[in-house]
């Protein structure tokens, strides 16, 4: 078993890493059910509670793209397998690295899933609670949202900014310098797009799957009371 772990431990991103990693993924989380409450304090219908909202809604929006930033953590899992010795004894039928190898692939499914988790959860709250606000604008701000949050992965993954950077006056410009230049490359907003409405997505399939379980509960709630009744 201390063989298993051990050959696991050399093709998964160190644990450091991934509490630094999860613990951005959450903040966004707590940002939207916050914003939520908030919501509720102040009318959201008056233009002065949505400009009371406008910087947690900033804050939110930078930190969102930490979560389904996990997904590409699968690419440490490829460049640690192929410098591994590891790959060889797989070949080879070595029991142990058989497991080890699916114990690694089985925390990157969890690692990974655990940020699509956090993303989810940090655009369903706000979602539903401003679906009345938003009305028609309802999928135009949707589908701002997916690609801003797919072009934060890119500027995060490829130009290495951190949610953070855009208060530093000398980051924000090289970020705005840099969303100017991906703008004339077409493959790379083809991209964006993509994983984009790969997102969008994603997030239907979740928001049916929520109203699903919300009305199976409610449902389970009546008979409940009238079992009670």
């Amino acid at each position: 078993m201390t063989e298993i772990f051990t050959n696991a431990l050399t093709v998964v991103t160190p644990l450091h890493s991934v509490v630094w990693n999860l613990f951005l993924a959450v903040i966004p989380v707590v940002v939207a059910f916050s914003i939520v409450r908030l919501s509720r304090l102040h009318s959201m219908r008056s233009g002065r509670g949505i400009f009371m909202m406008l910087p947690i809604l900033f804050v939110w929006l930078i930190f969102l793209p930490n979560t389904c930033y996990l997904m590409s953590e699968w690419r440490h899992f490829i460049n640690n397998i192929a410098g591994s010795p590891l790959i060889q004894q797989v070949h080879q039928n070595n029991r142990n690295a058989v497991l080890a190898m699916l114990a690694a692939t089985a925390f990157y499914c969890v690692y990974t899933g655990c940020g699509m988790l956090c993303f989810f959860l940090a655009v369903w709250p706000l979602d539903h609670r401003f679906k009345m606000v938003l009305g028609k604008f309802r999928m135009l701000f949707g589908a701002t949202v997916f690609l801003l949050c797919s072009l934060g992965v890119y500027l995060g993954l490829v130009e290495r900014y951190n949610s953070w950077d855009p208060a530093k006056l000398s980051r924000l410009k090289a970020i705005i310098g840099d969303v100017s230049t991906v703008l004339r490359h077409p493959v790379l907003v083809g991209l964006i797009l993509l994983y984009g409405a790969m997102l969008w997505i994603s997030y239907a399939v979740f928001d049916v799957w929520m109203d699903g379980l919300i009305f199976r509960v409610a449902a389970v709630r009546r008979r409940t009371r009238l079992g009670d009744a």
